[in-house]
């Protein structure tokens, strides 16, 4: 290293060509690394917003399960209900009693409503389950959306980050250049 530096001492010119070189490769590099780290980033944003819509995709499905489930679940009430309603009836009509009159025929007519308001508890159930669902998927979208455009963001920082770099370092080397004309010019006759 000691060789080197007293060759420059030696040689100012091939000092500056050399750090104008070098400076160029170093311009380079980082010009690189930051179009690679946009990209990268890019890329990045891209991935979440991949992994969004499929849990948008995810919570609407989850919706339509939930509509169906609540479907079948009031299907199940309403036969439960009304297998009660037959065995009261029969219940009654054993013991001789009329189950279309009286008390007989008002016990069924509340069996009935609970298994209306059971029913309608149900599919409101059912309802609120999947519209929560549908919330959750709508927002699950817009991050989508939202993470493909920091993706064009990130690949725009790190592009003009890179035409940044090149334009600095270019003047950068620029100036490196008029010193290294200035010392390689021929001396006037006379100069000292």
């Amino acid at each position: 290293m000691g060789n080197l530096t007293q060759q420059f001492a030696a040689n100012p010119a091939a000092a500056n060509q050399s750090a104008m070189n070098w400076g160029a490769v170093g311009t380079g590099l980082q010009a690189g690394g930051q179009i690679t780290a946009g990209f990268a980033g890019a890329q990045n944003y891209l991935y979440q917003a991949g992994l969004a819509r499929s849990n948008a995709n995810i919570a609407q499905a989850n919706a339509q399960a939930a509509v169906r489930s609540g479907d079948y679940a009031a299907q199940t009430s309403k036969m439960h209900y009304g297998a009660l309603e037959a065995a009261q009836k029969t219940g009654a009509a054993a013991q001789g009693v009329d189950a279309s009159t009286g008390s007989a025929a008002a016990v069924q007519q509340s069996t009935r409503s609970i298994s209306a308001m059971d029913a309608a508890m149900i599919h409101y159930n059912a309802a609120k389950e999947a519209y929560g669902q549908q919330v959750e998927a709508a927002n699950m979208k817009s991050q989508a959306g939202a993470d493909r455009l920091g993706a064009a963001g990130a690949a725009i920082n790190g592009a003009l980050g890179g035409a940044s770099t090149i334009l600095g370092g270019a003047s950068s080397l620029s100036q490196k250049w008029a010193q290294f004309r200035l010392l390689n010019q021929p001396q006037a006759a006379g100069a000292n």
